[in-house]
């Protein structure tokens, strides 16, 4: 994940995970359309989760709405349980997948926010 200052790359995060303990049971890059709404354009799912991802590609989010819309909109990280009531909502199937926990970090180009990545578990 690619971190600007005064629009340069300063940093780059990268996530490593094992198959035996992995970081998360899903990974997501919603990124927004030519109007603004968020839609995964890379998604990454445990064999166990294919239906979720499957189900979850089909939807979109709006800035300021769950946790990915809450996260474009502030460019700030977030992480958020699943009993929180509004944290999931637009995410399908959660509860059924078992997934617990969501954690939202932004991707900036130095001037605002241009994806989100999302790791479940």
């Amino acid at each position: 994940i690619p971190l600007y200052r005064s629009g340069n790359v300063a940093q780059v995060v990268l996530l490593l995970s094992v198959a035996r303990s992995p970081l998360a049971r899903a990974f997501e890059v919603w990124m927004p359309d030519a109007n603004g709404h968020l839609h995964v354009s890379e998604g990454f799912y445990e064999p166990s989760l294919a239906g979720f991802g499957a189900d979850n590609r089909s939807i979109e989010f709006v800035a300021g709405k769950g946790l990915v819309g809450k996260v474009f909109e502030s460019g700030v990280p977030l992480a958020m349980d699943r009993k929180t009531s509004e944290v999931f909502s637009g995410h399908v199937g959660v509860a059924a997948a078992g997934i617990e926990l969501g954690v939202a970090v932004p991707v900036h180009d130095g001037r605002r926010v241009r994806a989100v990545v999302v790791l479940l578990a």
